[in-house]
């Protein structure tokens, strides 16, 4: 999948992230940038899983293509996260407004949530 389409996708429907979507190179320099804004985010590709194919006398196979969405928020200013937690819901819902459903071409259905977890990015 072209992930330059989900980067466009989330830059201009998740308003929430301020323009602030890059892809796989810029979130493997995420440590050594001093200064990150949040709420970012990073599209990442994971796999793509091949289904088997649907006739014998011609190559007609669906591939499943899977990408992640990493969001980035700060808890600097709340020792416990509160703050940072509180924001997860919002970028979760932010994300699927913008991405449930949405045909990136029309080789592709719709994108489906497959999804999620928490993860910590420390810097430090």
């Amino acid at each position: 999948m072209n992930l330059d389409l989900v980067i466009a996708q989330l830059k201009t429907w998740a308003p929430v992230l301020g323009g602030r979507v890059a892809g796989a190179a810029a979130f493997k320099r995420i440590k050594e940038n001093t200064a990150l804004e949040t709420p970012c985010a990073f599209v990442l590709p994971l796999a793509d899983d091949p289904q088997p194919p649907t006739s014998q006398n011609v190559v007609r196979q669906m591939l499943v293509d899977s990408f992640a969405v990493v969001v980035a928020v700060s808890n600097d200013s709340d020792e416990r996260g509160q703050g940072a937690a509180a924001t997860v819901d919002t970028m979760r819902r932010a994300l699927w407004a913008a991405l449930l459903g949405w045909r990136p071409t029309t080789e592709y259905d719709g994108v489906q949530y497959d999804g999620g977890s928490l993860q910590s990015i420390d810097r430090y």
